[in-house]
């Protein structure tokens, strides 16, 4: 759907970077070191950021498509039969997914950061209210995933007069952060959910 592409322009401005959502300034150390300072007071080391290649997603009889990103970090196994890469949503993102069938769409937005999962689901939240009305948290835990703390988190939100379901796995650490985000209209959400999950249950942090 084009329109949601097109509002959805928007958000992603602002949903893009995690550490940089939270109104973070960079400093460094005495001995030469960049790090990110939040408001809280609290601060962790940004390594340098290096020029990413992309790679074509590997195909495998067994498990379908397989991404690789993150310079390694993480892997996601996608059924190509329901999902194709596309042009890239966000500037940021490494990769962007849509529905073959219908109207659903996935992002994944690496970082050279680490964040705690609380202050990824603030960025996350706060960023889309200053885009988006009606911002509420429908589900929200902690789940693992090959010895991975990940934060699962569905919300939904109104651009103008659309209404949309967000669905999303994030984690972070000394690797770095990742947004794992897809989402639909809230009108197709129930009947789109089922795939949006198998996307999502496919990540896997190295």
């Amino acid at each position: 759907m084009t329109r949601i592409i097109l509002l959805l322009a928007a958000v992603l401005a602002f949903m893009s970077q995690a550490s940089y959502a939270l109104e973070a300034t960079g400093a460094t150390t005495d001995d030469g070191k960049r790090v990110v300072l939040f408001p809280d007071g609290t601060w962790v080391y940004k390594p340098g950021s290096a020029d990413r290649k992309k790679s074509p997603p590997r195909q495998s009889e067994q498990l379908g498509s397989v991404i690789d990103g993150g310079d390694g970090a993480y892997t996601v196994r996608y059924d190509e039969n329901k999902w194709q890469q596309i042009q890239q949503l966000s500037e940021v993102a490494e990769y962007s997914l849509q529905h073959k069938t219908g109207d659903a769409y996935a992002m994944l937005i690496f970082e050279d950061a680490e964040l705690t999962l609380d202050q990824l689901k603030q960025a996350v939240l706060d960023n889309t209210k200053r885009v988006a009305s009606d911002v509420r948290v429908v589900h929200h835990r902690r789940v693992y995933k090959n010895g991975r703390e990940i934060m699962v988190l569905k919300y939904k939100a109104k651009i103008d007069d659309l209404a949309l379901t967000y669905y999303g796995y994030y984690a972070s650490g000394k690797w770095g952060t990742l947004q794992f985000l897809s989402w639909s209209t809230t009108a197709d959400f129930e009947r789109m959910e089922g795939d949006l999950f198998e996307l999502l249950n496919g990540l896997r942090l190295n």
